[in-house]
């Protein structure tokens, strides 16, 4: 997050650092869910999942049901919604 000059507010930069302070206006702003109550649901979960990486989610129930019932899923996402490609662009591409 930065502090961004022209209207004062902090702003997620995935260019910058990786410290979040505020957990909850992310989830608020961004409509996502905290990812973290799901993880015992997952039967091997990634690195990144368990060492709270992915932190959010929108709707990713829907795709443990898949996942539990042999269903086909997809995922959906615009690439490069925060600008250039980065990490988590790369995570949802794989």
């Amino acid at each position: 997050m930065s502090l961004d000059a022209i209207t004062g507010k902090t702003r997620l930069d995935p260019f910058g650092t990786t410290l979040i302070e505020d957990y909850e206006r992310l989830y608020k702003e961004f409509g996502i869910q905290p990812f973290k109550p799901l993880l015992p649901q997952i039967r091997s979960p990634s690195t990144t999942m368990r060492r709270g990486v992915i932190f959010g989610h929108r709707d990713f129930e829907l795709i443990l049901k898949a996942l539990k019932e042999h269903e086909d899923f997809a995922v959906m996402s615009g690439i490069k919604p925060t600008g250039e490609f980065h990490l988590g662009t790369l995570m949802t591409a794989r």
